[in-house]
């Protein structure tokens, strides 16, 4: 959150790129703000799930938003690495 942007699109641009080494494709870009407002949405209804991901440490939707989305990218195919 603090180095990559200021902006949802500037911020998912810059986790996709960490992990995978290359920028998103518009349709992978829009996939990911879907995700990100899906879990928003989530986590604001749920403050206890986001105190949990968040261990405690902040109960606010929006990091815990962040939080999940970069489970996500970190389980992508193209992130993961195989022998």
């Amino acid at each position: 959150l603090m180095e990559g942007g200021t902006d949802d699109a500037a911020r998912l641009a810059f986790g996709f790129r960490a992990a995978t080494s290359r920028p998103p494709r518009p349709e992978e870009l829009a996939v990911l703000r879907k995700m990100l407002e899906r879990f928003r949405k989530d986590f604001t209804a749920d403050g206890k799930g986001a105190s949990a991901l968040l261990k405690g440490t902040s109960q606010d939707a929006g990091q815990a938003a962040y939080a999940a989305l970069g489970g996500l990218l970190l389980n992508l195919d193209e992130t993961v690495t195989k022998n």
